[in-house]
């Protein structure tokens, strides 16, 4: 599928994507345009009619396509192939966005040569991205030799930080977002990947325990013959994911495999954090992404329940937001907006569930916390770490050990406390009381519309974020402003940044939520390792803007 669009205004590429992944000091270095004409002649006869024209320009900023054309229908020559037309008009893509350029013999027309660009146009005001093409000839003024050389140009321009032609493996999720994953595969990734000529190995998902579950693809598949894995799905495939790669033998290595998602499931969190909720939707602008974007490190968490110990990427959650995630299953045709639908259901209904939480802090100063967070913002991304933790010896490939142990085993001394205050030193913490909800995470959003964990980042620390029982208005006034975050400034928000927890649910029956997934309602332990696996986005890290202070 290719789109032709309109030659308009310059793209829309927004700062908060800026450093691009190119090459150190581009944008700042002059470069001379190196142009290209392509042309055809209208009208009958030889010599006769005259030429329609589109100059291509490389810039410091892009591609500068410059559309010249006569008439007032702004008819367009049957050889180039762009649709509709302006007297003067100039579209500059930016080299981050270009897909592809080729060259080849025009069939039957001797010395003509075509060229073909595919890119990705940036959506604007609030429509989603789009593939974009443009196809036509160089004149034999110019001939093969100058287009073969200004279309390789272009493509180191296109391709400086990152590899060509990514090698993929593509899951797709038939049964996930409503059935609608082949679909989004075949309308919007698909087109995107094979513009940009990648190599792809597509494969559909089976039910759990069946040899094609996403988590026996993920413990199989040769890593060496793969670039990335893209899940064109929910979060869900995402978990299952990990959770294969992690129970390998060669687990370290494995998870070094970036792994993204092209959203088509009910819930699609990672995407968001990896593109932010303007482009949560976008499904091009994700294809992109796994084309052109950056490899970073993605934190992990060790959970372990009774003899259980898996990862979790994304969220833990009991109270009220694991009756959101597992409570409100049977209204997923309702998309983000059940979780509203829940929390106002639950704040109604006053809910409390009693607990004993013990917390390894590291931060738990708020303002300091907004400051860190600002600072890290300010600088370039982080590359991945060579190293993902205290390993067991010397080139394991075995994921990292247990700092902390498993749930079995006894904490260290911790410092008792009859409620939870708003600040609490280094070390570890225990609290005996009752909460209306604990959410712990690594990344800001959980839903689009749903910020809560403001300064989290790829700082190798687990955000907790504690809601203690209160009035039935204090509650739904809550819900003003969660696409913002602005829960994080309420003083009744009791926010820490840790190392490790451990939870114990005292209520007889609940829920318990690990990236949206069900486990029983029995004690549990989560502890972080930094940067264990690897994802991919346009900016080389999570999504963020800066926190005003606190």
């Amino acid at each position: 599928m290719s789109l032709c669009c309109c030659l308009s205004s310059s793209d829309d590429f927004s700062d908060q994507y800026i450093p691009l992944p190119m090459s150190p000091g581009f944008l700042s270095t002059a470069v001379e345009p190196h142009e290209l004409l392509l042309l055809a002649r209208s009208g009958s006869g030889s010599g006769s009619g005259s030429v329609e024209a589109v100059n291509l320009s490389l810039g410091q900023e892009g591609l500068s396509v410059l559309g010249r054309r006569k008439g007032p229908t702004g008819r367009v020559a049957s050889t180039l192939k762009i649709s509709k037309s302006a007297s003067s008009t100039v579209l500059t893509i930016p080299y981050i966005q270009i897909l592809s350029a080729t060259v080849k013999p025009k069939p039957g027309a001797t010395g003509t040569t075509i060229v073909t660009i595919s890119a990705v146009r940036s959506g604007s005001k609030g429509t989603s991205s789009k593939l974009w093409t443009l196809e036509g000839d160089v004149g034999d003024e110019q001939g093969a030799e100058k287009a073969n050389a200004w279309v390789q140009e272009l493509e180191k321009l296109a391709y400086p930080g990152s590899p060509t032609r990514r090698r993929l493996l593509v899951l797709v999720n038939p049964h996930g977002g409503q059935g609608k994953a082949k679909a989004v595969w075949e309308q919007f990734a698909e087109p995107v990947f094979r513009a940009a000529n990648c190599k792809v190995k597509l494969q559909m998902t089976g039910p759990p325990g069946s040899p094609t579950n996403a988590s026996a693809l993920a413990h199989a598949v040769d890593i060496s013959a793969f670039d990335a894995i893209v899940c064109v799905s929910g979060d869900g495939i995402v978990h299952e994911i990990l959770n294969g790669l992690a129970n390998r033998e060669d687990a370290v290595a494995a998870l070094k495999i970036p792994v993204v998602t092209v959203p088509a499931g009910s819930g699609n969190a990672l995407n968001v954090n990896l593109h932010g909720p303007k482009r949560a939707d976008d499904r091009i602008w994700a294809a992109l992404s796994v084309v052109k974007g950056t490899v970073f490190g993605l934190d992990l968490c060790s959970v372990t329940q009774g003899e259980k110990h898996f990862y979790s990427f994304l969220s833990q959650a009991q109270g009220l937001m694991a009756d959101l995630d597992l409570g409100t299953e049977h209204l997923r045709w309702m998309g983000d907006t059940r979780f509203v639908y829940g929390y106002i259901q639950g704040s109604l209904a006053g809910r409390r569930y009693p607990v004993e939480l013990s917390l390894k802090v590291v931060q738990g100063d708020k303002s300091k916390m907004v400051t860190a967070y600002n600072e890290a913002l300010s600088k370039p991304p982080p590359r991945p770490s060579t190293s993902n933790g205290e390993m067991p010896s010397e080139g394991a490939s075995k994921v990292p050990v247990l700092k902390f142990g498993k749930v079995s085993d006894p904490l260290p001394p911790s410092t008792a406390h009859d409620d939870v205050p708003q600040r609490l030193e280094p070390g570890w913490h225990t609290f005996k009381t009752s909460i209306f909800f604990l959410y712990a995470g690594m990344m800001p959003y959980v839903a689009k519309d749903f910020k809560i964990f403001p300064p989290a980042y790829e700082d190798g620390l687990i955000d907790v974020a504690i809601i203690k029982p209160r009035s039935r208005l204090a509650s739904l006034s809550a819900v003003d402003g969660a696409e913002v975050g602005k829960a994080f400034y309420n003083d009744d928000l009791k926010y820490f940044k840790c190392e490790a927890f451990r939870l114990t649910p005292l209520a007889p029956q609940g829920y318990i939520s690990i990236d949206g997934e069900s486990v029983p309602h029995e004690t549990f332990q989560v502890e972080c390792h930094p940067h264990l696996a690897r994802t991919i986005s346009m900016t080389g890290r999570v999504f963020g803007q800066n926190l005003k202070p606190v």
